[in-house]
């Protein structure tokens, strides 16, 4: 553990034996109430605020601080007396707050970082304004030395990092990159029409409500997934340029399986039966996946050109693109034989059946499309107005949709005439690939600028933008050389360094929002989403036992010996989770939806 100046003693876990006397103050908002709850797990007092109080913090010494997010101020409470005291306007909502020795630091919702001197209760300097880059600050901890650290809600899919303050150096920021841009490649839908992204910049694939655009869950998958595609029942496949297809199980959204393929497989497909097939461009081949196994049964040499797109016809062949050598060849899917080439134009990369007599092809060096007739292999070219073609899908009517990866924009292509028809549908950033969701909607995965586009099929034009965000939420520090930051949409943990190391991602429960840590051997995790708190132990990175709490769980913290507290938003009450058997013996109920939690310090 480092040596740290002037640390309090309730920092570094070197506590008093006798605490008689200690609170958890809980904050329930819109109540303007907040109840104190003592060492025998109910209320034993409260206090009238106002201004809706959200998040509170013990200052070490004789103070809570309150911040009141209905007005711009945070208000001083006496810990013993309950008095109430100065108020401080920090000129924007009050959202979160931390404490060092000197100073308390509030995160306000217009974008700034403000600290109070404990001593004399008043602000003394210029508050640090985030700029729009930085996005949505929320979260403030300190890391026992000369950082506070920040997260924000991000509002650029590239943009992935958490801010750091000096204390010493104020107003001085700097950030450090948590995530790599998310740079979707491929795009599928499932059964019910949820479109999924494989996200190849971060190792994830991301699910989509179709409906509303929403990403719903994140799902990691390996190292760089490269595209996805349904197997026509309960599973989505994802192949990974690391060599590996990922089986994820969609009515869980888990991996259930990894399979084994060539090296650097690109896309994959379903063969409307029982097989999958990936394109091995490292190898210049094809690996059939039995469904029913999950087993690689044949591998299939595709001879020399560098393998990529990989279609079904509906029928009795797949058709797979081999890019440097400009052609097409199609698989008998019965006996797994190779036909011979089809020319079609430079650099073939996607391939997509129309639902009848054809296949297209798309030539991203050539910006052009060719159709192959399935009947006799005769080949039109046709102009596809895009620069660098790269995907193609079929609308389930009379149209083809193709993306420029060039040129930020789609196209249209009449599945009855063969012509391209409209004007350019304008995406975002180098789009990919495009799918279909079953109903009425096309989705562009755009990969420069981390978005999916969703195309109305029926005014064709685009009526919705998802940004892969992530979405940081939580952040503290171990007691020792690590800050834990939350990832609420990928379920993720981060854990940096104070080096500015990232060391390692840890997976937790579904949305997590909160971390803290118990003083000792452990950090827990709040998941909203699923009503746990998940334990991570420091020593191994792992987590040791995920423990039921209420409904929304949301902030959590510890008392300083024996307890972590958690506050329930969806069941309006305290979870205490015993930290020597990880089992929850108390539940205190509240009179209101509680939103902040703070230790007062042992009784002085």
């Amino acid at each position: 553990m480092r040596t740290i100046a002037r640390a309090p003693e309730w920092i570094l876990g070197k506590l008093p034996t006798t605490l008689n006397g200690d609170h958890m103050w809980v904050p329930l908002g819109a109540a303007d109430l907040i109840p104190r709850i003592s060492t025998l797990g109910v209320i034993d007092s409260t206090v009238t605020v106002g201004d809706n109080p959200q998040a509170i913090v013990w200052d070490g010494g004789s103070y809570l601080y309150v911040a009141e997010t209905a007005s711009n101020l945070v208000q001083r409470i006496n810990y013993s007396s309950s008095a109430l005291g100065t108020t401080v306007d920090i000129g924007s909502h009050p959202m979160s707050m931390a404490c060092d020795t000197s100073f308390v630091y509030v995160v306000g919702d217009g974008g700034t970082l403000t600290r109070i001197e404990i001593a004399s209760g008043t602000v003394l300097d210029a508050a640090i304004t985030f700029s729009s880059g930085d996005g949505v600050p929320n979260r403030v901890a300190w890391d026992g030395g000369d950082t506070m650290y920040v997260t924000a809600n991000n509002t650029n899919p590239n943009t992935n990092n958490i801010l750091k303050a000096s204390i010493s150096g104020w107003p001085s920021l700097s950030s450090v990159t948590l995530m790599n841009a998310p740079n979707p490649w491929g795009v599928a839908r499932d059964g019910s029409g949820n479109i999924y992204t494989a996200n190849f910049g971060q190792g994830t694939v991301s699910r989509i409500i179709a409906a509303t655009g929403v990403v719903d869950l994140v799902i990691p998958v390996g190292i760089s997934p490269i595209d996805i595609a349904w197997d026509g029942d309960t599973h989505m496949y994802v192949s990974d340029q690391s060599g590996f297809v990922y089986r994820i199980l969609i009515s869980t959204g888990v991996v259930d399986l990894v399979i084994t393929v060539g090296a650097n497989p690109w896309k994959i497909a379903w063969d409307g039966g029982s097989y999958m097939y990936v394109t091995n461009n490292g190898t210049n081949t094809v690996s059939r996946i039995l469904i029913s196994t999950g087993a690689v049964d044949a591998t299939i040499s595709m001879g020399t050109g560098f393998p990529t797109g990989v279609a079904w016809d509906g029928g009795l062949y797949m058709y797979v693109a081999l890019d440097t050598s400009n052609v097409v060849k199609r698989i008998l899917i019965s006996s797994g034989a190779v036909g011979s080439p089809v020319s079609v134009g430079n650099g073939p990369v996607d391939i997509a059946w129309d639902g009848g007599l054809y296949m297209y092809v798309t030539n991203q060096f050539a910006d052009s499309v060719t159709k192959i007739t399935i009947s006799d292999l005769s080949t039109t070219t046709i102009n596809s107005s895009e620069t660098n073609p790269f995907g193609i899908a079929w609308d389930g009517g009379d149209f083809m949709y193709v993306v420029g990866r060039g040129g930020g924009t789609a196209h249209r292509i009449q599945v009855s005439t063969g012509a391209l028809i409209g004007t350019a549908i304008t995406l975002g950033s180098a789009p990919r690939a495009v799918a279909w969701d079953g109903i009425s909607h096309m989705f562009a995965v755009n990969s420069s600028d981390g978005t999916v586009s969703r195309i109305d099929t029926t005014s064709i034009s685009v009526d919705f933008t998802t940004p892969l965000l992530s979405d940081f939420r939580g952040v503290a520090w171990d007691g020792g050389n690590y800050m834990y930051v939350v990832n609420s949409i990928s379920d993720q943990v981060i854990k940096i360094s104070l080096s500015d190391i990232i060391d390692s991602k840890i997976y937790v429960g579904n949305t997590p929002k909160r971390v803290a840590w118990d003083g000792g051997a452990h950090m827990y995790v709040t998941n909203s989403g699923d009503g746990t708190v998940s334990r991570i132990l420091i020593s191994s990175g792992a987590v040791d036992a995920t423990i039921s709490v209420g409904t929304d769980p949301d902030e959590i913290a510890w008392n300083g010996s024996s307890h972590m507290y958690v506050n329930n938003k969806g069941s309006n009450n305290v979870s205490r989770i015993l930290i020597s058997s990880g089992a929850v013996d108390a539940t205190i109920s509240m009179a209101g939806v509680p939103s902040g939690l703070a230790w007062d310090g042992p009784l002085r």
